[in-house]
């Protein structure tokens, strides 16, 4: 219940967190004039009296507007206005002769600058508009873009402006002059700013800076992604999601303003800056969709196959709703609407991870927030291309994008590595699974031949008896003795010694006593375990099977291997197995960080004691290590579960 709360805090924070980011430039442009001092446009005039050009300011409000004119290019100064135009806006909103006008054509907008006082030059252009435009003050150049012509086939938009500096007289008012031509978006639907010449050129410069650099991490997040992809798909068409997604985040980055014209100026796209338009709509519906496949990966979140079917065919029929409708009725009714009803599977997942709840995989709760980062650059991108915020986003959905990759990537990176390091483990697991297999299989057969030899002894006894009892009826005592003797030497045995009670206890002290008493080592052996203790015999085979494992070793590294001994104690007592392991040594042991490692070669260094005190902490148990001039000392409790069923024995 817990965890689920944490999940719909976290979800909950993040989608009001992404609302307020994306409408609070649209709130400070709704209010403009209150933040900013600069009243709307009124009657076609602006009164600038007391406003900074250092800041700049957005001419939003009521324009002038002259349909099918282009007042400077034409010199067509002198005739009327057909009507006063909300700006930012569409003219195919407006009426003219009882007919609403078309979204393409050729129009001028007209505005007088009152009190002005800047003395340096100044600038005045619409950053990344889409339509073809021209910008005159009091009948000087000052902004170009695009190709202007009467021909709507020959209009030619690009997001680059070329900017002229201009000098404003220190008093009296000022003319602008906007000549507009467009294929589809139907005039200034964006605001123009007249700006400091100098801040505008250092603004751009910066901005192109930080895009190019910004676009260069993408590439490199992009390449990480490929990377870290081919490391951890799972396989199958499923698992295309991901490059498909980075594939389609560069492009849509392509279709940003500065990037288009980039391609432009290089040839690859030949296209009107207009035209991209429907490819931006198309490859924004395609990163929104592979949203649901995100989900699933980091979420757990199942979608069946109705609402994947029922959300592509959604999003096919807005993107249908967009080719189709009119430009014009586009304009005057959809241009809000659709791209807000675009963000109808992000609310929809939402609410089903909020409803369901569910936990997320690891690293889930970042690529939550990166998501949402996305979502909102998106949004802010789409609110500030429709000229409904004021504030410069132009780097919003780069930036956002950006980080989301990055994220994307870093996730990647460390579920790569928690693969290689989940492969690390368990190879360690298997090495060390098949040492105790080896060191177990060992014990037993040593104990093993040891029975086979008193099977066999038991069989032959019934030979034995009928030999020494026809011996004895005879009376031939020389021939008994001989064939004593004669038995004896050849059925002698080095038996498995006995030190406990408890078998696997007892196997491997005794296999381990043999094994030194074959190198000449001494080994001497207090032990008492009762038969019946509740203890885990894989513990204790790991525990007392690599402690003297690792003493043995020790011992025959040495010098002089006569000389070596091994001591053990072992008693069962306060209901845990004490465990105390000296043994002679001549080659320092080898330590990292404080952990002792054996001072063998090979994948097996150190899996002794790792083994050991993976045992002691699983079991809650103690283990301590101490060496000096020679002399190794291993102390281990291990404790036994149950022990009040089994007496402990006396303390020594």
């Amino acid at each position: 219940m817990a965890a689920m709360t944490r999940v719909r805090t976290h979800l909950l924070a993040g989608f009001i967190v992404s609302i307020l980011l994306i409408h609070l430039p649209v709130v400070y442009t709704v209010f403009y004039s209150d933040f900013s001092g600069v009243e709307a446009a009124r009657g076609g005039e602006i009164d600038l009296g007391g406003v900074s050009l250092e800041k700049g300011a957005v001419l939003e409000g009521e324009w002038e507007f002259y349909w099918d004119r282009l007042l400077i290019s034409e010199d067509s100064r002198g005739v009327r206005p057909d009507f006063l135009i909300q700006v930012p806006g569409y003219w195919s909103q407006y009426r003219l002769d009882g007919e609403y006008l078309p979204s393409g054509g050729v129009a001028s907008y007209r505005l007088q600058l009152n009190a002005v006082d800047h003395p340096d030059p100044v600038s005045l252009s619409i950053s990344d508009f889409g339509c073809a435009y021209r910008v005159y003050i009091d009948g000087r150049l000052t902004a170009s873009s695009g190709l202007i012509s009467r021909n709507p086939e020959k209009i030619f938009s690009v997001p680059q402006t070329d900017l002229f500096p201009v000098v404003l007289a220190a008093e009296g008012s000022h003319e602008v002059v906007v000549e507009v031509a467009s294929q589809r978006f139907s005039g200034l639907y964006m605001a123009p700013v007249i700006k400091d010449h100098a801040r505008v050129l250092a603004w751009i410069g910066l901005r192109d800076k930080v895009r190019f650099m910004l676009f260069g991490t993408v590439i490199f997040a992009f390449f990480i992604l490929l990377v870290t992809y081919f490391f951890n798909h799972g396989g199958g068409i499923s698992s295309l999601w991901l490059p498909f997604l980075m594939l389609l985040v560069i492009f849509r980055l392509m279709l940003t303003s500065r990037f288009f014209s980039f391609w432009q100026e290089i040839g690859i796209i030949r296209g009107s800056y207009e035209g991209s338009n429907g490819w931006m709509f198309l490859v924004t519906f395609a990163l929104k969709y592979l949203l649901i496949f995100l989900a699933q990966e980091q979420f757990n979140l199942r979608f069946s196959r109705r609402e994947k079917v029922g959300l592509f065919l959604y999003y096919a029929l807005l993107y249908l709703v967009y080719l189709r409708v009119p430009a014009g009725v586009y304009n005057r009714h959809l241009s809000l609407v659709l791209p807000l009803a675009s963000f109808t599977l992000e609310i929809f997942v939402f609410v089903k991870l909020f409803i369901m709840g569910l936990p997320p995989r690891k690293y889930g709760v970042p690529v939550y927030w990166a998501s949402l980062l996305a979502i909102s650059g998106l949004a802010m991108d789409s609110y500030y291309l429709n000229g409904n915020s004021y504030v410069d986003l132009s780097l919003s959905l780069l930036f956002f994008l950006t980080v989301y990759l990055v994220v994307l990537s870093l996730v990647r990176i460390l579920g790569w590595m928690d693969t290689v390091k989940n492969y690390a483990l368990s190879t360690m697991k298997l090495e060390h699974a098949k040492r105790q297999i080896n060191l177990q299989r060992d014990y037993y057969l040593a104990l093993n031949e040891r029975i086979e030899e008193v099977r066999s002894l038991k069989h032959d006894l019934r030979h034995f008896a009928t030999v020494m009892k026809q011996l004895v009826e005879d009376r031939r005592y020389p021939e008994l003795g001989r064939f004593l003797r004669d038995y004896t030497q050849k059925t002698e045995t080095e038996p498995l010694p006995v030190f406990c009670e408890h078998a696997v206890a007892n196997s491997i002290l005794g296999y381990y006593a043999l094994k030194a008493a074959e190198n000449s080592l001494q080994f001497n052996c207090r032990c008492e375990i009762p038969e019946n203790l509740p203890v885990s015999e894989s513990d204790l085979c790991i525990t007392l099977g690599n402690a003297l494992k690792n003493a043995y070793e020790a011992c025959l590294s040495s010098e002089e291997v006569s000389g070596g001994y091994i001591f053990v104690e072992v008693r069962h007592f306060a209901g845990q197995i004490l465990m105390m392991i000296v043994n002679s040594y001549s080659k320092e042991p080898l330590r990292i960080d404080g952990e002792y490692l054996s001072s063998k070669e090979g994948s097996s260094r150190g899996l002794g004691l790792s083994s050991i005190r993976r045992v002691i902490k699983a079991s809650g148990g103690y283990i301590g290590i101490e060496h000096d001039q020679g002399i190794f000392r291993l102390k281990v409790a291990l404790p036994v579960p149950y022990q009040d069923q089994v007496p402990a024995t006396e303390e020594v």
